[in-house]
């Protein structure tokens, strides 16, 4: 028997919880309005630079419990192991129902993380199986941080989840001892412009929607963060993370997506000079990622020094298109 729930490569690679969702969204249609009133305002820690879609708070599944069109649950590790003879067994039953399962494993026991030999944890997503192939087909960010679909023996994923306890911070970190199950659901859910208009405000004044703080996984405040266009500011003054330039491109994705379907929708007027500022900071996104990347490999000093200057300023175009496109965005409401 074969099973495989609906999946895809989706339009934007930012984080995992991300990812993963649209990953399974983009496969229904109607849950595109739902889609389109999210990612629009972005935040970055201030200490951490940790950075993430607002809101995030460091809870890794704050979008599947935000999700109207996912149902959720959660099941702790050892009751996994009290009720299945080996998890392979657990993946089966819970596909079977349409769950996709969103587990924690010892990714040193499966082949396509760098072959790592240290007790490692990760969380891929799992959607499908072949039990006659002995197979489960799983997708997360793979050798070099590239997000790709794989297939993974029984014998294997069974060691990664039987060996997660050997991960060095398991005793002490509750989330990873807990495997979440998300499943799609149909629901009505009517695009409000208004908490739309809301939210672009706040990314132009840089300022959040509701909270100021990102908070732990266990519920504490944490540290404080930029907001919308002041992330864009700060990395002028902070050479940014690969992540980041990730997320300043996933952004301009998804707006490329938002105009279309606003336009279709009737809520913002259509405008050439809109479709090209956005396609300009589509361009710079992708040359930033590029120039940023060269710098790993560059030994030579000037090369370096000259790469950085070059992603400076490309940064400083990128701060002042994003505020041009955000006024002109005004202007279309």
């Amino acid at each position: 028997m074969k099973i495989q729930l609906p999946f895809c490569i989706p339009c934007i690679l930012h984080s995992p919880q991300d990812t993963y969702l649209l990953s399974i969204l983009e496969n229904y249609p109607e849950s595109y309005e739902w889609v389109m009133s999210q990612f629009i305002n972005i935040q970055i820690g201030m200490n951490s630079l940790y950075d993430a879609f607002f809101p995030n708070n460091f809870n890794p599944h704050w979008l599947f419990i935000e999700c109207p069109y996912i149902l959720r649950k959660e099941i702790h590790y050892d009751n996994i192991s009290n009720d299945f003879e080996n998890f392979h067994s657990a993946c089966e039953f819970y596909l079977n129902q349409g769950y996709y399962i969103f587990p924690y494993l010892n990714i040193k026991y499966i082949s396509h993380y760098n072959n790592s030999k240290e007790d490692t944890d990760h969380n891929p997503i799992i959607y499908g199986y072949d039990n006659q192939k002995e197979e489960i087909y799983l997708a997360d960010f793979f050798i070099d941080g590239i997000y790709s679909i794989k297939s993974c023996s029984y014998y294997d994923i069974d060691l990664a989840f039987q060996f997660l306890k050997q991960v060095p911070h398991y005793k002490g970190c509750d989330y990873i001892k807990t495997l979440t199950f998300i499943k799609y659901v149909p629901n009505t859910f009517q695009l409000d412009f208004n908490n739309v208009r809301n939210q672009i405000k706040a990314f132009q004044f840089g300022k959040p929607s509701c909270v100021e703080y990102m908070y732990t996984e266990a519920g504490e405040k944490g540290e404080l963060c930029y907001y919308g266009k002041d992330c864009y500011e700060m990395v002028i003054q902070r050479f940014p993370t690969q992540r980041i330039l990730s997320l300043f491109k996933a952004y301009i994705i998804l707006w490329k997506k938002r105009e279309k379907f606003f336009v279709e929708k009737g809520v913002i007027q259509d405008s050439k000079t809109f479709k090209d500022n956005i396609e300009r900071l589509y361009i710079i996104a992708n040359k930033n990622i590029s120039i940023f990347l060269k710098t790993k490999y560059y030994q030579n000093s000037h090369h370096l020094l000259e790469a950085q200057q070059t992603l400076t300023k490309n940064l400083i175009v990128q701060y002042k298109n994003i505020q041009e496109m955000i006024i002109i965005l005004n202007e279309l409401i």
